[in-house]
């Protein structure tokens, strides 16, 4: 993600990445008192009083905004307010416009309606365990998490994360719990099946033949690919300024000649 906030070809740039960063070391100072607390609950329009005094639901509010980001569906065509990296690399960088500042007016666009933001992580929690058809397509997303591959989006410390590390809540810790308590699978169950996975597809060192990996360059799943490739029977290619969700959904796109 930081790659991309930086990448001129989708309007990124250093400047927009560092804005950003700072937005969310703010955000975690913020998180770390409770008067602060208290004035994020109001500017970004949390439903319940005091809930960010729950560290899970903290994570939820946290995760909720990194979900305003185009993070795996950067549309460069997109006529939306703030619907790409290069509109929200515009605000983040604007004459006179704070980083932190920046964030709430993001999170305004989200909820123009003026609705509230939800941050229960009971809440979060109870739909996973829903089975009915009307529950969502979260609940297999994340059992597949659990039971296959893994793919936990991670927020470190020390790390290129632009989003919340401090305090630390999206741990790999974080999402182990939340296999446990949804479906019951612990993290070492978790931990095997990934391994599994691997063996039974042949992870990034494959010995099959005849596939294509197509990347997108601010996808961020292309750290799970491969991305550069000598064997002209495993062929690798990055679309500078694609990403996965946007690469299968438009086929009209110039940036789609590289295929």
């Amino acid at each position: 993600v930081a790659e991309s906030l930086a990448a001129p070809e989708v309007g990124g740039s250093p400047e927009c990445r560092d804005s950003v960063r700072q937005s969310f070391v703010e955000l975690g100072e913020h998180l770390g008192s409770f008067h602060g607390r208290r004035e994020l609950e109001t500017l970004f329009r949390i439903c319940a009083p005091l809930s960010l005094d729950d560290g899970k639901n903290q994570l939820v509010f946290t995760e909720s905004l990194m979900s305003l980001f185009p993070l795996q569906s950067n549309d460069p065509s997109c006529t939306e307010s703030l619907c790409n990296y290069e509109k929200i690399c515009k605000l983040f960088t604007k004459e006179g416009m704070k980083p932190f500042e920046a964030l709430t007016v993001l999170a305004e666009n989200d909820f123009i309606d003026g609705s509230c933001m939800h941050v229960s992580f009971a809440k979060e929690l109870a739909n996973l365990k829903d089975t009915s058809l009307s529950s969502g397509s979260d609940r297999s997303w994340i059992y597949q998490t659990c039971t296959e591959f893994g793919f936990y989006q991670t927020c470190d410390p020390e790390t290129e994360c632009v989003f919340c590390s401090k305090p630390h809540l999206n741990t790999l810790d974080s999402y182990y719990y939340l296999c446990r308590k949804a479906f019951g699978i612990s993290g070492d169950v978790t931990e095997e099946r990934i391994r599994y996975s691997n063996l039974y597809y042949g992870g990034n060192r494959t010995d099959a033949t005849r596939i294509f990996y197509v990347n997108g360059q601010v996808d961020p799943w292309r750290s799970q690919s491969v991305q550069t490739s000598s064997n002209p029977e495993l062929p690798a290619l990055m679309v500078p300024g694609a990403s996965v969700g946007f690469l299968f959904r438009n086929g009209q796109h110039p940036l789609l000649t590289h295929l």
